[in-house]
C-alpha cells in the first residue's frame, strides 16, 4: 500500500482541503468520492507512518483519533532545508507524477523559485486521469482500451507502467489478446475506458514478469517471449582502485552474471530480449572492454566500429 501512488496522491488531495478524518473517516471517503476501497487496517498503518513523518497531526477526543494535514511542514522544509522549494518547483512540471509536487507547492508561502515558468506550455504531458486509471486497472485486474490523437483504439492488459530513465517518458506494458507484449506511450495514448476483470490476470501477469528480465529498455517490449541474444562482455577493472565499478555492474546487471575470471579481468554474461536496448549502457563501460560476444554479429560490429571510431578521435 505504500507503493501505491494512487493512493497517495488521493490521501493528500483529500486531507488538503482541512478537514480532520479518523482511519474510517479516510477509508469511507475514499470509497465514496475516490471510487478507492482499501482495507481499514493497511491504512491505519500508512497513516502512522505519516503522522511520524510529521505530514499528518494528531487530537484525540472520545477515544478516537483523528488526523488533519500538517500545512506547516512544507514551509518549515523549505525554511530549514536549501533548495527544497527549488527541489519542488522543478518536480512538479517535470516529473512524471509532478502532482505530488504541486500539491507540496501549493502549501509553499511564497513559492517563487528558479523554476517558475511565465509561459509554462507542456506539449503532450501525460494524463492524469490515464495514470489513476491505469494503476486501478492494474490493482483491480481489469482491460483498458485505449486510444490516441489519430482514432486509433486497442484492447489492452495493463500489467506495468514504465518510466523512461533517458527522457522521463511514461509507457503503459500490456499484454494483448494474442499474448504478445506491446508499450504504449502515456503521451500518445490516453485511457478511454475499463473494461471487465480478467478471469486469468495473474497467468498473464506473470509470464510477462517471467520475461522482464530479459528487457533493458522499452524497444525491447514487443521482442519478449519472442527471441533472447546472450551478450557476454569481458572488461579490465582495477578491483583494487575501482570497486564501485564493481559494485556499479552488480547493481545495474539485473539478472546477469558477473565473474572474476583473473587479475583485474572480469566476465559479465546476460540474456537480452533487444541488443539495441543496451547498447548505451555498454557504452559507457568503453575503455576498459577487452572483448564482446554475441550471436548477433551485426551487434558486435557495431560495437567494435564505435570503438575504432573513438579511436581514431584520439589517436
Amino acid at each position: 500500500m505504500a507503493n501505491d501512488m494512487e493512493l497517495h496522491i488521493n490521501l493528500l488531495d483529500m486531507l488538503g482541503k482541512g478537514d480532520m478524518y479518523t482511519i474510517k473517516g479516510m477509508t469511507d471517503e475514499l470509497k465514496d468520492t475516490y471510487h478507492m476501497t482499501v482495507d481499514e487496517k493497511e491504512l491505519g498503518e500508512l497513516i502512522n507512518d505519516y503522522y511520524t513523518a510529521g505530514i499528518l497531526l494528531k487530537v484525540d477526543e472520545d477515544g478516537k483519533s483523528y488526523y488533519y494535514e500538517s500545512y506547516d511542514l512544507p514551509n518549515d522544509m523549505a525554511e530549514d532545508y536549501d533548495g527544497f522549494k527549488d527541489a519542488v518547483m522543478f518536480y512538479k512540471d517535470n516529473a512524471v507524477f509532478g502532482t505530488l509536487g504541486d500539491l507540496i507547492a501549493k502549501r509553499i508561502k511564497g513559492n517563487t523559485s528558479y523554476f517558475d515558468y511565465n509561459h509554462n506550455i507542456t506539449n503532450k504531458k501525460v494524463s492524469y486521469e490515464t495514470i489513476i486509471n491505469t494503476f486501478k486497472a492494474i490493482r483491480e485486474k481489469r482491460g483498458i482500451e485505449v486510444g490516441n490523437d489519430a482514432g486509433n483504439k486497442e484492447k489492452i492488459i495493463p500489467v506495468k507502467i514504465y518510466v523512461s530513465t533517458r527522457h522521463n517518458d511514461c509507457y503503459i506494458v500490456a499484454v494483448m489478446e494474442d499474448m504478445s507484449f506491446k508499450a504504449f506511450d502515456m503521451k500518445e495514448y490516453k485511457v478511454l475506458k475499463l473494461l471487465n476483470k480478467i478471469p486469468n490476470w495473474n497467468i498473464i501477469a506473470d509470464k510477462f514478469k517471467s520475461n522482464e528480465k530479459f528487457l533493458w529498455g522499452i524497444e525491447g517490449v514487443e521482442s519478449l517471449a519472442v527471441k533472447t541474444e546472450q551478450i557476454r562482455i569481458i572488461m579490465n577493472i582495477e578491483e583494487y582502485y575501482e570497486q564501485s565499478v564493481i559494485d556499479r555492474i552488480e547493481r545495474e546487471k539485473r539478472y546477469g552474471e558477473l565473474e572474476r575470471i583473473g587479475n583485474n579481468t572480469y566476465s559479465l554474461t546476460f540474456d537480452v530480449s533487444d541488443v539495441e536496448g543496451v547498447v548505451e549502457w555498454i557504452r559507457t563501460f568503453t575503455g576498459r572492454i577487452v572483448m564482446v560476444e554475441c550471436a548477433d554479429k551485426s551487434f558486435v560490429k557495431k560495437i567494435y566500429s564505435e570503438f575504432e571510431k573513438m579511436y581514431k578521435m584520439y589517436y
